[in-house]
């Protein structure tokens, strides 16, 4: 049984969602996270030492990071449509995904940065 632990307003949660949903799988999704079962707790970190959802766990154990978790269920299913199947591409791929998100950080920083300033008049 797949499971996916993560609440759906997550967006990286979304994220396995969408990558399962082209695959045509179903993961058993449980509610973890702010509002929900605590990510804080020795069983959870047992799991993911960053406290942080998606988790996916399946028969080989667990797996976190959303990007990670999409790209082994895309490998997993030979899903070569939404994984490239050579190591360049693949690596390619990867960049693009880890910079993008990067990226965003980024961006949300900077957002933050300037409400601050605006709250403060400058």
């Amino acid at each position: 049984m797949l499971r996916l632990l993560g609440k759906a307003s997550s967006i990286n949660v979304r994220k396995v969602l969408w990558t399962c949903a082209e695959i045509g799988i179903e993961p058993r999704r449980e509610d973890w996270g702010s509002g929900f079962a605590p990510t804080d707790t020795a069983d959870f970190l047992a799991l993911n030492p960053n406290g942080q959802v998606p988790v996916l766990l399946d028969e080989h154990g667990a797996l976190w990071e959303s990007n990670t978790i999409c790209r082994y269920l895309a490998d997993r299913h030979g899903r070569t449509d939404l994984l490239p199947a050579t190591s360049r591409e693949g690596a390619r791929d990867g960049q693009a995904r880890d910079g993008a998100r990067e990226g965003q950080a980024r961006e949300g920083a900077q957002d933050g940065q300037a409400r601050e300033g605006a709250r403060d008049g400058q």
